[in-house]
């Protein structure tokens, strides 16, 4: 588009150029012309005053062989030629204009099609952009869905030991078993004690139940392992937390983490938990009865 429009310009630009010139030329030629009949003119005059006696005058002769009258004569037919050339010089002068219009409004026309090269130019570039980032962004979800992050709970236990008003206190560890690092935002964490049975049994949500408190601050690479410490201390291993865990019955170890893919990321993740504890084994391990919504990750 913009190389059509440079030849076209160039195409008129000549034209007019031209156009000038045979202008130019034109005027030369008349003065040449004009300038060889004056010449003649005056050569004419020259001589018929030189064969003219002074003082003498002829009856019947022509106003031509007086020079006084010669002169007024040929005074007239100048100022006639005067008029002549001024009106040529304005038609010409007319042309020059016009074509000088001619050429401002190639310009115009060349500098408003330049514009609206530019503005479509503008306009495609923004879209590709707007394309690109889309396609970014798309590329960036599908390399998340493919290589997100993934939290686990690996292994939680607790050592019941002597006396008996000891804490409760869980070791575990988090891991991240996916492709790419996360930030942890929020993580609800705690200790269930379930001593008695009966309908309906309703246990509040995980942010209710637990302040959050997150067991990690930073990033969690891929396949980074964290080691973390919770410590009940209005729970203890007495006796009805030792004995008590037929069932449904016992300890149990409960939590929800909330996780980012990335620290400016709109995408956040849970997982969840929540085992019951094994006196023989000392550890927390998952349930045949427990429900889908104790053990997941989004």
């Amino acid at each position: 588009m913009a190389k059509r429009n440079w030849v076209s310009t160039i195409a008129f630009g000549l034209i007019a150029i031209a156009l000038m010139a045979l202008i130019g030329w034109k005027l030369v030629e008349r003065d040449d012309k004009r300038q060889g009949a004056y010449n003649a003119a005056y050569q004419q005059y020259e001589s018929t005053k030189g064969r003219q006696a002074p003082g003498a005058r002829i009856e019947g002769e022509s106003s031509v062989a007086d020079p006084k009258a010669y002169r007024e004569e040929w005074r007239a037919e100048k100022d006639l030629e005067a008029q002549r050339e001024m009106a040529e010089w304005a038609f010409y002068m007319m042309l020059a204009s016009f074509a000088g219009v001619a050429v401002t409004t190639i310009g115009l026309v060349y500098v408003a099609r330049t514009l609206k090269t530019s503005r479509d130019a503008l306009v495609e570039t923004q879209e590709v952009t707007r394309q690109v980032a889309e396609q970014t962004g798309l590329l960036q979800k599908e390399f998340l869905a493919t290589h997100r992050p993934r939290l686990v709970l690996r292994k939680a236990f607790s050592r019941i030991t002597d006396p008996l008003e000891d804490n409760i206190t869980i070791f575990y560890t988090i891991t991240n078993i996916g492709d790419s690092a996360c930030w942890i935002i929020h993580s609800h964490i705690g200790i269930q004690f379930v001593e008695q049975t009966g309908y309906p049994h309703i246990r509040p949500p995980l942010e209710v139940e637990f302040p959050d408190n997150p067991v990690h601050i930073g990033s969690i690479a891929p396949g980074e392992v964290i080691k973390c410490v919770l410590t009940d201390r209005s729970q203890q291993w007495d006796h009805a937390h030792r004995t008590i865990c037929d069932g449904e019955l016992g300890v149990y170890f409960a939590g929800e983490i909330t996780y980012l893919d990335a620290p400016q990321s709109d995408i956040q993740r849970q997982m969840g938990f929540r085992r019951k504890y094994d006196i023989d084994r000392q550890c927390f391990v998952r349930t045949e009865s427990s429900p889908p919504e104790d053990e997941y990750s989004d």
